[in-house]
């Protein structure tokens, strides 16, 4: 799956209306919620505010118009991410009415080209989801086994001391891990989205 390395901005005017135009990296609807609330904090003046989002796990995608006429603002913005096969990605345009009324037709491309301008300034990059894995292990060994990890390309993510060692990590080594360390106790808990370079 693709989605983008950073936050990108632009403006679009046409007509004396403004659409200011955003793109952001987001995994899941809670950050989406944030970055909503902040923008319409911050845009509390404008006359619409509409986004669309494609998120891959759990597949979820939405597009709100705000306002504006029916599939005119929200569907074009999500039928654009769908086209350039990016996942991951809130897109959102702020528009600011400028008195010339643009017809649904005018609406439709003046949300299109405000967004495609934001996404052609990003850059693409691949998204890996890897698996995230529990290791329970004696204490005495604890130190020996997050080394392997790091050593063979895992990414350790927590680590706590009790009465034995149970470290956390992202990384398709599992089974290496076992090979290595036989008495230890493994479990899958999840995982995460990683960008690849």
């Amino acid at each position: 799956m693709f989605s983008i390395d950073g936050i990108y901005d632009d403006c679009y005017v046409i007509n004396k209306s403004k659409f200011f135009s955003f793109a952001y990296p987001v995994f899941s609807e809670e950050e989406i919620k944030d970055i909503l609330k902040d923008l319409r904090e911050n845009f509390s003046d404008a006359t619409h505010i509409c986004f669309a989002y494609s998120l891959s796990s759990p597949r979820l995608e939405k597009a709100d118009d705000n306002g504006e006429p029916s599939g005119t603002a929200g569907k074009p913005m999500l039928e654009l991410l769908k086209k350039k096969n990016l996942d991951n990605v809130l897109i959102v345009v702020v528009r600011y009415f400028g008195g010339i009324k643009l017809g649904a037709g005018g609406l439709v491309r003046a949300y299109t080209t405000a967004s495609n301008i934001v996404l052609d300034k990003t850059s693409v990059v691949e998204i890996k989801t890897i698996p995230k894995f529990k290791v329970e292990v004696d204490v005495s060994v604890g130190a020996k086994v997050q080394e392997f990890i790091r050593k063979n390309g895992g990414e350790v993510c927590r680590c706590v001391y009790l009465d034995k060692t149970i470290i956390e990590f992202v990384g398709e080594i599992d089974g290496l891990v076992k090979s290595m360390f036989p008495q230890c106790v493994i479990e899958q808990i999840g995982s995460e989205n990683v960008c690849l370079k």
